[in-house]
């Protein structure tokens, strides 16, 4: 029996003992060194900044001529091709002038036959002084003579005036390239009927390009004549350079900008018309502390930023100025050297530890 009792006692501690290791190996171990979150962070120091304007404006030839019909007629012959270059005074078609030409010889006949009459009137007017000197003729017919030589004048200079618009009609038949350019636009084709200012023939010189375009009171006096710009279109991945070739003083009524123009080379890649956007020089600012807006925390009407120091977060009020080129001037809060979060300000508070990163490699 005794037996019995003390093999009883001894199962019940086995049980016992087991129990207690099993509770020992269940129960959890913290880890005794805290986890740190890492942010990305930027030593500050002091620096130059450059602000930009971006404008918008249209690519014009430098030269941009549309030649307008001066008489009527038929379109003889085009010598020119859409597309084609030309220097300044090559003939690019002719409208028919055969009836000018026919009128210029009538009225050259006309301005002989008015300068015989003319001259004769000169020699009767002076014999007919010299007979009034004599007493031969009378006052009156003397008088009349003079009258009759003015007549002749008069009518000999109105034939010399009509030849001369004759002319100027028959050189205008002659349709004459007065820049050098291509031919860009030409809306008439040989045998077409024309009248006067009928659109004949749009010439334009894009070996250089002119833009027209503005800025506002806040740019226009950093904009200075001669000034280098950076000019981009979507037409294309090259960044030109333009130069700043005039300036206007007063606001233009239509936009309120202050007019610009800017002169650009074209390298073959830019047609006229093409839109384009101009970057040029605002603003400098200069031994300055900028920073990201994204190291910027706001509460209320005031903004921080999360400083570190020994691996610990410091919230420290700044006073802001201007935002230049994606980056915010620090006016007030910030020394040479302080180390901020850059990035992840969002998920750190202040007395946190923290894991530093720098933004151009790991410290």
């Amino acid at each position: 029996m005794k037996y019995k009792l003390s093999l009883l006692v001894a199962i019940i501690g086995l049980l016992s003992c087991s129990g207690k290791e099993k509770a020992e190996v269940n129960t959890p171990v913290e880890s005794a060194v805290e986890k740190k979150i890492s942010v990305l962070t930027e030593v500050i120091k002091k620096t130059d900044l450059t602000g930009y304007t971006n404008v918008t404006g249209v690519l014009e030839g430098i030269n941009d001529v549309m030649i307008i019909s001066e008489v009527n007629g038929k379109l003889n012959k085009l010598y020119r091709k859409l597309g084609d270059q030309v220097s300044a005074g090559d003939t690019i078609g002719v409208i028919d002038n055969e009836v000018i030409k026919l009128q210029l010889d009538q009225l050259n006949a006309s301005i002989a036959s008015a300068q015989v009459a003319y001259d004769n009137s000169v020699l009767f007017t002076k014999t007919s002084a010299e007979l009034l000197e004599k007493e031969s003729i009378s006052q009156t017919e003397y008088d009349q003579a003079l009258i009759q030589m003015n007549g002749a004048k008069a009518q000999l200079d109105g034939l010399a005036a009509t030849k001369r618009q004759l002319e100027k009609q028959l050189e205008s038949s002659l349709i004459t390239a007065p820049v050098g350019g291509f031919i860009s636009d030409l809306p008439v084709t040989s045998g077409n009927y024309v009248n006067m200012g009928t659109p004949l023939c749009r010439i334009v010189d894009s070996g250089k390009f002119i833009i027209r375009t503005g800025v506002g009171e806040s740019e226009i006096g950093a904009v200075k004549r001669g000034m280098v710009v950076k000019v981009a279109s979507k037409n294309s991945s090259k960044i030109y350079n333009g130069l700043i070739t005039g300036k206007g003083i007063a606001k233009v009524q239509t936009t309120g900008c202050y007019p610009l123009e800017i002169e650009l080379s074209n390298d073959g890649d830019l047609y006229v018309g093409m839109i384009v956007t101009v970057s040029l020089k605002s603003s400098e600012y200069k031994n300055v502390f900028a920073i990201s807006m994204n190291s910027i925390a706001k509460e209320f009407d005031k903004e921080y930023v999360m400083k570190i120091k020994d691996d610990t977060i410091y919230r420290t009020e700044i006073q802001t100025g201007k935002s230049v080129s994606g980056l915010t001037i620090v006016e007030k809060g910030l020394n040479e050297g302080d180390m901020i979060v850059w990035e992840g300000i969002e998920s750190v508070q202040e007395g946190m530890k923290v894991s530093r990163k720098m933004r151009n490699g790991d410290l």
